[in-house]
């Protein structure tokens, strides 16, 4: 299960104490897709406008840009240090071929993967 970092201090840094709720709001959204999505931090126009799942969208992108939280970034916008945080796409990709060699390897030892039949049949036989 893939994780994003967010520093604890995150809610009183500079950058942050003057935006709005919603800005913060976008910007933790914003990682979390581009995580999800192995963007490196980027956002095209429609991914920032919908993310957030905000009716209007343009004034948190304001204050994020405002205070250098993203960035422009051609026709989209980029997470500022994103991989100061976060992994790049190759690690993120890296890692989900890892897992899903190793989730194969088991299944194929085991035949499944053991969890359903015990509990099924514990469950069922009272």
């Amino acid at each position: 299960m893939p994780w994003v970092r967010l520093d604890d201090g995150m809610y009183t840094h500079r950058k942050l104490v003057d935006v709005s709720v919603q800005a913060r709001w976008l910007l933790v959204a914003s990682v979390c897709y581009a995580n999800q999505n192995a963007t490196d931090g980027k956002l095209s126009q429609h991914a920032a406008e919908t993310v957030g799942m905000m009716r209007d969208p343009d004034a948190a992108i304001e204050e994020l840009l405002a205070v250098v939280l993203w960035e422009r970034d051609g026709a989209g916008y980029r997470i500022h240090d994103y991989h100061q945080y976060q992994p790049t796409r190759e690690k993120i990709l890296a890692d989900r071929a890892a897992n899903a060699s190793r989730q194969a390897r088991h299944r194929a030892r085991n035949g499944s993967n053991g969890v359903t039949d015990a509990v099924t049949d514990g469950v069922t036989g009272l």
